[in-house]
């Protein structure tokens, strides 16, 4: 028959207030250099390659053949219009708006259920 030794530890009151502060530390260390590492990796897109890839046109023409693809349009922005508010001074600016369009169908669906005689559907 073989020894067998085994050891038993135990630790105090103070040892196990100490590994807990030891390990919320650890673990509020952990949550900010998680923010530190999303803030590194969204920064790493980088611009240059994704506009290679976008097609030059004239800022002056539309060209249906190009729509929905990326394109790139160079050219000077003028407006004849004032803009301005209680807190925008009135001058020459350029007011940019968005029109988002969502397309979607409607599902219809229908089941039914039948009991029979014997209680099973």
């Amino acid at each position: 028959m073989t020894d067998h030794y085994s050891t038993v530890t135990r630790t105090g009151c103070l040892g196990n207030i100490m590994n807990s502060l030891v390990g919320a530390l650890v673990g509020l260390g952990l949550f900010l250099g998680s923010f530190a590492l999303l803030w590194y990796n969204e920064g790493r897109v980088n611009l240059a390659i994704i506009a290679q890839d976008s097609v030059p046109i004239s800022a002056t023409a539309a060209q249906p053949a190009l729509e929905g693809k990326l394109v790139a349009a160079t050219g000077t922005l003028a407006s004849k219009e004032t803009l301005g508010d209680t807190f925008l001074h009135p001058g020459d600016y350029l007011m940019l708006q968005r029109v988002v369009e969502m397309y979607a169908w409607e599902e219809d669906s229908r089941s039914t259920t039948t009991k029979n005689r014997d209680g099973s559907s």
